[in-house]
């Protein structure tokens, strides 16, 4: 019976994180309680990129690959485990290794977004003859890529909000304010480390409530510039009875997985990121700045 068949796929690097040209190295256990014939046991190492609002996007220069969703490959590759035959109850083990390198698309960085993803999967697949189901594991790795070298450092954003500013703001506050700040965020950002930074409430004639540092991204896809924008932190600096002249420092952390080097993928498909400063007062009113910042990952040395 299928579902008494169990299926564990292990890899001799426990985190699961690759680079490219690494050599995925693993293990497939296969047990089983009775005899299971079965037309051959396959691995596939798969990758591709998924947009999930299925009307927007149009893969025309990329390889499609479509299973109910839009998505695109980035690698697909396979190996067989075992021929046709038949498996007597017990537990079986099956050694693999695959080279991860690219094909005919540059590799993308793992990239779990709300609409756009960048997946890579070890999927171990039992085939069965028509009159029964395939039995199907599958188990995601990550990919990390370094960007390419082009010279930028990371440098320091100047932060300076005042009340002449404001106009991007929800509630355009009418009093005089000021708030100034660094960011070690201008330049580069290596998605390794955090972003590192520093805020100051000069003066303000109404009292600040709470000031916000939000990490922010950018998911855009198709030729007719579909967007969605979604803040993945939301780091509150500070808030209520905020003391003037003095710097408060706040450090920013990539989430994992979340965040993945600026991606841009022919004409069609792009995640960027921003750094945005909110300024809450205490009659509501709030003012921000929108601060575009290029995510890479540098080559470890």
């Amino acid at each position: 019976r299928t579902m008494s068949v169990e299926i564990r796929t292990t890899f001799s690097n426990n985190n699961r994180t690759f680079s490219v040209g690494d050599t995925l190295v693993g293990k497939v256990t296969l047990s089983t309680p009775s005899l299971l014939k079965h037309d051959g046991i396959e691995l596939f190492l798969e990758g591709f990129i998924t947009v999930q609002r299925n009307n927007a996007f149009n893969f025309s220069d990329m390889p499609v690959r479509t299973t109910g969703g839009k998505s695109a490959d980035l690698i697909c590759k396979h190996s067989t485990l075992a021929k046709a035959g038949k498996l007597s109850a017990g537990t079986y083990e099956f050694e693999f290794k695959t080279k991860i390198e690219k094909d005919e698309v540059d590799l993308q960085e793992t990239y779990h977004g709300l609409c756009i993803s960048v997946y890579y999967q070890i999927r171990v697949e039992v085939r069965r003859n028509l009159l029964q189901q395939n039995i199907v594991k599958l188990e995601e790795v990550f990919l990390e890529v370094p960007s390419v070298k082009d010279g930028r450092k990371l440098e320091t954003l100047k932060i300076d909000l005042k009340n002449q500013t404001t106009g991007r703001s929800i509630e355009e506050p009418s009093h005089k304010f000021a708030v100034k700040g660094d960011v070690a965020a201008g330049g580069v950002c290596d998605v390794r480390k955090p972003i590192y930074g520093k805020l100051m409430i000069e003066h303000s004639q109404v009292q600040v409530e709470s000031v916000d540092v939000i990490l922010r991204r950018i998911e855009q896809w198709s030729q007719h510039g579909s967007m969605h924008e979604s803040d993945i932190v939301n780091l509150q600096v500070c808030e209520g009875n905020i003391q003037f002249n003095q710097y408060i420092p706040f450090k920013v952390v990539f989430p994992q997985h979340a965040v993945a080097p600026t991606l841009s993928l022919s004409s069609n498909i792009s995640v960027k990121y921003s750094l945005v400063v909110l300024i809450t007062f205490e009659n509501r009113t709030t003012t921000s700045e929108t601060y575009p910042i290029s995510v890479v990952r540098k080559p470890t040395q």
